[in-house]
């Protein structure tokens, strides 16, 4: 039998954090242990939690950091303190639905060699009402259309981010094999692209259970997901040019073909193009009319390869 630990990271979560523990405590099958990190929070979360822990029977240990860690070496943090050989991933401000563990659970029990499954989720406001739209249609991703093969994943996941950690679980053994997490990647997108270079089983589950609270306050939610929002896309740019350059380096360290590390070669050289067009908007679109017509690697079919095609090329010529 699986020993079940939830990964809980709060951070000035006093407004939602109640209502998540609760629905953890409701679920159907229970955790063997609530591991929590607060980071430093500055408002009554710490207090919330401390009360919260004596109404539940679950065994819930609560760390304090001493610094400020950032969600992403918190949450390296609070999995690594983890016992279970299943660790759920949860934000502060959630909702879970009661037989998430249940459902999810049934997943790693027919697939013992499973490593990572993430679900889809129901999208809601502040008060728990539903938004339009669920989660992975937000993002734009569909399982049946996720490739089998290695490189093909690869070139997926640089288009766009799929797994959410709040709907995620892990063993503990794919932890293992990720620390230290690179500070240029979300903590769901490091595990998830482990989980990928290194063949490691993992499952998309197209069931939402869990309710993916949208409010001003999220580190990170639905709309900040889909920042190829084009005010800040030139930011996104130099992002994406120093996690390609370090995917290049850890793909080779790997063992990846020379073909996928061909792939990330290409296209880290076509986000740098895309980098130095002119910050003026007038001449970029004359220059990307030159760079269409004379060079050969700006074509429709690389911003399709590399990026999202037509999105792309609209989100080169208006961002600032």
């Amino acid at each position: 039998m699986w020993k079940i630990s939830i990964a809980l990271c709060t951070y000035n979560g006093e407004r939602f954090i109640e209502e998540q523990l609760e629905s953890i405590f409701n679920q159907t099958i229970l955790p063997n242990e609530i591991i929590i990190c607060d980071d430093q929070s500055t408002d009554s979360t710490v207090l919330l939690l401390e009360k919260l822990k004596n109404k539940s029977n679950i065994p819930i240990k609560i760390y304090i950091n001493q610094e400020n860690l950032g969600y992403i070496k918190n949450f390296e943090k609070c999995i690594g303190l983890c016992d279970g050989d299943i660790i759920y991933l949860a934000d502060q401000d959630d909702y879970w639905i009661e037989n998430k563990i249940e459902t999810t659970l049934k997943e790693f029990n027919k697939n013992p060699n499973l490593q990572i499954l993430f679900t889809d989720a129901t999208l809601v406001d502040d008060n728990l009402q539903p938004l339009p739209g669920m989660l992975w249609g937000n993002l734009s991703f569909d399982p049946l259309r996720f490739p089998t093969d290695r490189q093909g994943r690869i070139g997926y996941l640089c288009k766009r981010s799929i797994a959410t950690g709040a709907t995620m679980a892990i063993k503990k053994e794919l932890y293992f094999e990720s620390i230290p997490f690179s500070k240029d990647f979300v903590h769901d997108e490091w595990l998830l692209w482990n989980a990928i270079i290194k063949n490691k089983e993992f499952k998309p589950l197209n069931k939402p259970l869990i309710a993916y609270r949208q409010h001003a306050s999220n580190q990170i939610g639905v709309k900040k997901l889909q920042l190829t929002n084009l005010l800040k896309s030139s930011r996104d740019l130099e992002k994406h040019i120093t996690k390609n350059s370090f995917l290049i380096q850890y793909v080779r360290k790997n063992y990846c073909s020379e073909k996928e590390v061909s792939y990330l070669i290409e296209r880290l050289e076509f986000l740098e193009s895309r980098n130095a067009l002119f910050n003026n908007r007038v001449f970029r679109l004359g220059q990307l009319i030159m760079k269409f017509l004379f060079d050969k690697k700006y074509n429709l079919k690389n911003y399709s390869t590399f990026f999202n095609g037509k999105k792309t090329i609209f989100s080169d010529l208006f961002r600032k």
